[in-house]
């Protein structure tokens, strides 16, 4: 299953890693009771960057996972990288002092909904900082990607994500921003390889509201129109696939449907699309095949429990069946 992209080394840094815990309950949404049964489904290290590296090892393609860890829980990220999928997420993370935090999914399969709870993070002191950054930089050099990816914890400075994609940008790593709020619109006006971004994120960052497919092209126009604003820009519809635009003025619609009762939960189909997104494009970046890669991936990650989790056999069913072509 795996692309050219073997042959191009990837690099995710989540800059708020969360322990995912996914429990079943079924019926929550209709009891709404305070001790409602659940069963564990899975408990996984993650957060965006996290879930990007297991979703590329379930597509065969190697990456290392980085971002700051507290202490308790380094070995949990070590030992639950280095067991999925054949070991080829590798843990590169940064001691921090900071406790990680938990995200809490609660899948309901009598109503088909799911819940969420999420700490907000602790950010990490000053020097580990410092000490996060070296370390990512020491990974970037040309043919090398840096999948920067999700929002900071509380305190953490903006200007950081910032810098450090320019510093990896000038080492010769291609950068693709996955972020959000502030992070977001730095990202749209710097010259970063790529955006990656949803309706809702782009939304809150062009007026507060989720875009439709129109005003999301609207959006990436603008961005793209900035001299030195980034290459490339994807948002991501949900069910209505995405839509990629160039600053060369090349567009790209992909979609791939699933159908709705195959559906089980869309937490982490983003970051399995921006895995499937690189394993596509592979050194040559066919942004087509990329893109069809990505959408199957988005799609089948929803159809699993686990945030990130993408079935290779499907994975590869949904991809002949994907939709892409101009916009």
């Amino acid at each position: 299953m795996a692309s050219g992209a073997q042959g191009h080394r990837i690099v995710t840094l989540t800059l708020n890693p969360a322990v995912e815990l996914v429990l079943e309950s079924p019926g929550f949404a209709r009891q709404r009771r305070p001790d409602a049964a659940a069963r564990t489904i899975a408990r996984l290290p993650g957060g965006k960057g996290g879930n990007v590296s297991r979703a590329l090892a379930d597509l065969g393609v190697a990456s290392v996972s980085c971002g700051p860890v507290g202490r308790e829980a380094a070995e949990f990220f070590r030992g639950g990288l280095a067991a999925h999928a054949g070991g080829l997420a590798r843990s590169g993370h940064t001691p921090a002092s900071a406790r990680v935090r938990t995200a809490v999914t609660i899948i309901d399969p009598e109503s088909g909904q799911d819940f969420h709870a999420r700490e907000a993070g602790e950010a990490p002191s000053a020097d580990e900082v410092v000490s996060l950054g070296e370390d990512v930089l020491a990974l970037c050099a040309p043919g090398v990607t840096l999948a920067l990816c999700g929002s900071a914890p509380p305190g953490m400075d903006a200007g950081f994500a910032v810098d450090l994609a320019r510093a990896a940008a000038a080492r010769g790593a291609r950068v693709a921003a996955d972020v959000s709020g502030a992070f977001l619109r730095a990202a749209l006006r710097e010259p970063l390889w790529l955006v990656k971004v949803n309706a809702e994120e782009l939304g809150e960052a062009v007026g507060g509201r989720t875009v439709s497919e129109t005003e999301a092209v609207r959006a990436m126009v603008d961005a793209l129109a900035t001299p030195s604003g980034p290459r490339a820009i994807i948002v991501t519809l949900g069910e209505d696939g995405a839509v990629l635009m160039r600053r060369d003025g090349a567009g790209l619609r992909a979609r791939c449907g699933l159908g709705a009762a195959r559906v089980v939960s869309a937490v982490g189909a983003g970051d399995a699309f921006l895995a499937g997104l690189l394993a596509g494009l592979g050194t040559h970046e066919d942004w087509s095949n990329g893109m069809r890669w990505a959408v199957a991936a988005g799609a089948a990650c929803a159809a699993r429990a686990e945030p990130g989790a993408v079935d290779p056999a499907l994975h590869q069913e949904l991809a002949r069946h994907a939709e892409v072509g101009p916009l």
